[in-house]
């Protein structure tokens, strides 16, 4: 038998040539060798080497977004096989000793970004929050376009400052909106949106026929979930008042603020029922208002986190009466499956229960307890004691939460934490 034949017949199935490779993922020089075995073995090595892209200022981003353009001048089929690509922006000295952006006047990133033909992930980061304007004319429009690439799914923005070029931001949802199918905005700066405006003064405007440019735009929201970390600043306000008008058909909202609970809620009406999961990670309570759920009719997990933020202490007795008034404003109940709750207790109300708590834990039960929440499989309540274990407190919130004890859907737990601080409740 020859010598070819021979090699003909040791060829592996594909698939476990596949699975075998698949161990590899993390290891590129390795993936590199396993190129070299084989032309049937190229492709699936390519996959995975060249999946991700990350290009970062701190570890030689500018030459290393010019080798990957090169490479792809002269390779241009490697384009197909980058589904994700990070960059991460930020300041550093050239050669004449100058402080400069790293990517902001970079020839060949705007370039490289125009050959991605199939990228699905683009996460777009600064160190530190960097005016849009710092980046070059060809940058911001090659951003842009990528935004507008048929097939991205998901898009991260994070810690740009649009205060100057707010048509830039409008442009970028607008472009985003019609394809992304996840959008996340963290440290996004815009020009300010006043946060004394009521879900009284964003309501649908009159029934008319509306224009073939209103009708196009109705139909191109493609986002299905939402997230939007703020910091200190107040993004959530744009938020609502730029899909006001705009069908919203987002499933999932993720929000960690520390704004006022009424712009909360007008993005919360904005959205309306088409929220199925919503997460809230708020780290301090502001205004009067209350946070309501009236129009999202239609959630099945929700999820709420009172963050350890020294805010938080300038209320007190404040975590427990406010997550009832929330749940109170619940007007649909046959979707919900998934109740997660986390917040913190203060170490000088460990030993027992006021009849203030006692109350509103039995408020909690008798709401949550309720024939018509009929999916409610879950309910999961994290609490935090300041250098302590809470096990009585623990106990006691057991015993008045009787019904969805009894039930058997109740998972009352402690987060341990290493460290003392102001406390909020």
């Amino acid at each position: 038998m020859s010598m070819s034949r021979k090699n003909k017949n040791l060829t592996l199935p594909l698939e476990l040539v596949e699975n075998s490779i698949d161990f590899l993922y993390a290891d590129p020089k390795t993936l590199r060798s396993a190129c070299l075995v084989s032309r049937a073995w190229v492709p699936i090595c390519r996959a995975y080497i060249f999946r991700r892209i990350i290009l970062h200022w701190c570890d030689d981003g500018a030459r290393r977004s010019n080798s990957l353009y090169a490479l792809l001048l002269k390779t241009p089929s490697l384009a197909n096989y980058i589904r994700e690509l990070s960059v991460h922006e930020g300041l550093i000295s050239s050669e004449y000793s100058q402080i400069t952006f790293c990517f902001a006047q970079s020839q060949s990133l705007p370039k490289l970004l125009h050959r991605l033909p199939r990228l699905r992930l683009f996460e777009f980061r600064a160190s530190a929050l960097t005016h849009w304007c710092e980046l070059g004319a060809e940058l911001d429009y090659a951003v842009l376009q990528i935004a507008k690439c048929p097939t991205l799914d998901e898009l991260i923005l994070g810690s740009w400052n649009f205060s100057s070029q707010p048509k830039a931001l409008d442009a970028m949802l607008e472009a985003a909106t019609k394809n992304v199918k996840a959008l996340a905005l963290t440290d996004i700066v815009t020009s300010v949106v006043p946060e004394d405006y009521s879900i009284t003064t964003i309501q649908a405007p009159a029934a008319r026929v509306p224009s073939a440019r209103e009708h196009h735009r109705s139909q191109s929201l493609a986002v299905k979930s939402l997230s939007v970390d703020d910091g200190e600043a107040s993004f959530v306000p744009f938020c609502a008042r730029w899909l006001h008008g705009r069908p919203s058909a987002i499933r999932s909202l993720h929000l960690s603020c520390s704004t006022n609970q009424s712009s909360i809620s007008n993005l919360l009406w904005v959205i309306g029922e088409s929220l199925e999961h919503f997460e809230l990670d708020i780290r301090a309570l502001h205004g009067d208002g209350y946070l309501d759920l009236r129009r999202n009719t239609r959630l099945q997990s929700l999820h709420i986190q009172a963050s350890e933020h020294p805010l938080m202490s300038v209320g007190s007795n404040r975590s427990i009466p406010w997550i009832v008034d929330v749940l109170s404003t619940l007007c649909s109940f046959e979707h919900l499956e998934l109740l997660v709750i986390s917040f913190g207790v203060n170490a000088d109300r460990l030993r027992r229960l006021s009849q203030t708590d006692w109350d509103y834990w039995c408020r909690l039960d008798q709401i949550l307890s309720q024939r018509r929440y009929s999916r409610l499989c879950t309910v999961k309540i994290g609490i935090k004691f300041h250098c302590h274990n809470g096990s009585g407190y623990i106990e006691e919130a057991r015993r008045i939460m009787s019904g969805l004890l009894d039930a058997g859907i109740l998972d009352i737990y402690t987060e341990t934490r290493q460290y003392c601080c102001m406390d909020y409740y």
